[in-house]
């Protein structure tokens, strides 16, 4: 039974890493359908001394937007956040120790997910 749960969640994460856009992409970031104006998609945050907080505006209210986190222990996340009615969301977590973060957004564009904003910070 365990072996079968573990070998779910593998499929599940593998899944989800394919669907989702990598760091690794060549294309590095894209502009999206408004990233030329001032209200085109950004990326800001704040650091405090035990956690961050990622804040994304100017996308589509209601939109689903995914956000590929790479912390200083070389880890990485993706998740997905939706826009609120304003096209804005914040979210936050804890650091995991010194280094550098990347948080990457992307958005979905003409049927493919592209990057369209990023932030990052060194945490010490």
């Amino acid at each position: 039974m365990f072996r079968r749960y573990v070998g779910f969640i593998i499929l599940v994460a593998a899944l989800v890493v394919a669907a989702t856009p990598s760091f690794a992409s060549a294309n590095g970031l894209r502009k999206g359908r408004n990233s030329s104006t001032a209200s085109g998609p950004a990326l800001t945050g704040v650091v405090s001394a035990a956690s961050y907080t990622v804040t994304g505006s100017g996308f589509t209210p209601g939109e689903t937007v995914v956000l590929n986190i790479g912390e200083a222990n070389g880890c990485c996340n993706a998740l997905n956040i939706v826009a609120d009615s304003s096209g804005g969301f914040s979210h936050s977590r804890a650091l995991v120790g010194p280094g550098t973060y990347t948080v990457k957004a992307a958005e979905l564009i003409r049927g493919q997910w592209q990057f369209v904003a990023q932030w990052s910070f060194d945490a010490y």
